[in-house]
């Protein structure tokens, strides 16, 4: 379960670099930019690459805590990248946008975590 886990993370990293860096989007996301503008994208992108990196690293909560560090980091490099990336400009708008998006899918992981702990009913006890 682990490995698939880290696949998805590597993937959505990939799948984040491929838009980030690429000179022109897939036409889905094209549209999907018409729409929202890249504010939705950069938000829900690193949403959920946080709350995969929280998924992925497990354990405890101190752990997960560094999934919207990592994200904010990657975006942050490919932010920097796009600098040499001809008709594509880094933005510290988007910086933001990134690491406000991963606090909130780490903190959805957190949260669901806790519900499904709290949900679970306690072993050692019988039931009456």
């Amino acid at each position: 379960m682990r490995r698939v886990r880290w696949t998805f993370v590597l993937a959505w990293m990939g799948f984040l670099a491929y838009l980030s860096l690429g000179r022109a989007y897939p036409p889905p996301i094209e549209g999907a930019l018409r729409i929202t503008g890249t504010t939705v994208l950069h938000f829900a992108g690193y949403g959920i690459l946080a709350a995969a990196l929280a998924w992925a690293l497990g354990g405890r909560a101190r752990s997960r805590l560094a999934a919207p560090a990592l994200a904010f980091a990657y975006g942050a490099v490919l932010e920097a990248l796009q600098l040499a990336v001809p008709g594509r400009t880094a933005d510290w708008a988007d910086l933001g946008i990134n690491l406000a998006g991963a606090l909130t899918g780490t903190l959805i992981v957190l949260l669901a975590i806790r519900l499904s702990h709290r949900a679970r009913p306690n072993r050692g006890e019988t039931p009456t």
